[in-house]
């Protein structure tokens, strides 16, 4: 696809229903989402603020895939977003690069240990 210079699929009328069946991964990372049946690719990536390609999600959401993140509620991440988005811009200062959630979650309640 990228070698016919094709820059990225066009997920306006491709339903995830189906993108789901051309491009499986093995964790079946679209489970751990809501989805809607008629959903189109373009909605529901929009919907996760996500704007690459849509071909490339699947590695975008590996990221989340640790079983660690399992453990914080959407509560408990919406009451603490200003203070984990600090904590990356410190930690990306210290290492060159942006931790992956995991690592910025676990970095952040090591030095907080009262966040948990």
């Amino acid at each position: 696809m990228h070698g016919k210079k094709i820059k990225r699929l066009a997920g306006d009328e491709l339903k995830v229903t189906t993108f789901r069946k051309c491009f499986p991964d093995q964790p079946e990372s679209f489970a751990r989402f809501t989805l809607k049946q008629s959903q189109t690719v373009e909605e529901f990536l929009s919907e996760l603020s996500y704007d690459g390609p849509p071909e490339f999600w699947s590695m975008w959401a590996c990221l989340f895939q640790d079983p660690a993140l399992d453990t914080y509620t959407t509560t408990w991440l919406r009451t603490h977003v200003v203070a984990l988005s600090d904590w990356r811009v410190q930690y990306k200062k210290t290492a060159g690069q942006n931790p992956v959630a995991a690592v910025l979650l676990k970095s952040y309640c090591e030095a907080n240990p009262g966040a948990k």
